[in-house]
């Protein structure tokens, strides 16, 4: 198991590609409810990076707090 210390640098370390990634998918989310023209396979990946990165943090999280 991983120490504590190792748990939160990695939390650190995902934070700002999750940020990032967060801002991109809500985004391209607005962009689709707007009508506007979002390519499929690009909004696929969006999602994609946001959920792996979210699932990810939160397990970590999860542990850190258990």
């Amino acid at each position: 198991m991983k120490t504590k210390q190792k748990i939160q640098d990695r939390i650190k370390e995902l934070t700002p590609a999750f940020e990032l990634a967060e801002d991109s998918y809500f985004a391209s989310v607005q962009e689709k409810q707007e009508g506007g023209d979002v390519y499929e396979a690009g909004f696929i990946k969006i999602e994609s990076e946001y959920e792996v990165l979210k699932k990810e943090i939160d397990a970590l999280e999860w542990v850190l707090n258990k």
